[in-house]
């Protein structure tokens, strides 16, 4: 019985299976990590060593899983809702982002694109 990052490792899968177990470890990472430690992958769990096992534990330490990956997932959520939610009331304020020589500049545009000399302001017909 393998337990890395508070998960317990089911015992009668092979080890490159097991590891998927891991919330943040797939199958191409659980080989990767397989292939860094130099084990079998086609060993099932419960005839991993304690040493292998402990080399398994410090290779799964470089990459996030689990909690820490949990966390940083929803942080990222709470980001984007934040950021639709403030685009949304605001939807930028186009003198900030822009500055006003742009704007002037697409007045004029608009002039001479929109108003062919009817009046001062913009065409809208």
């Amino acid at each position: 019985m393998i337990r890395i990052s508070g998960i317990i490792l089911p015992n009668d899968k092979r080890i490159e299976i097991a590891l998927t177990y891991l919330y943040g470890i797939g199958l191409t990472r659980s080989k990767q990590i397989l292939a860094e430690c130099g084990i079998d992958p086609n060993i099932r769990t419960k005839d991993i060593t304690e040493e292998q096992a402990n080399i398994i534990r410090t290779a799964t330490t470089k990459f996030k899983v689990e909690g820490d990956l949990k966390k940083e997932i929803q942080r990222n959520v709470n980001l984007m809702k934040e950021i639709a939610r403030s685009t949304d009331t605001c939807f930028y304020k186009i003198g900030e982002l822009t500055g006003p020589e742009n704007i002037a500049k697409w007045e004029e545009q608009l002039e001479t694109v929109c108003n062919r000399g009817f009046w001062d302001g913009y065409y809208l017909g």
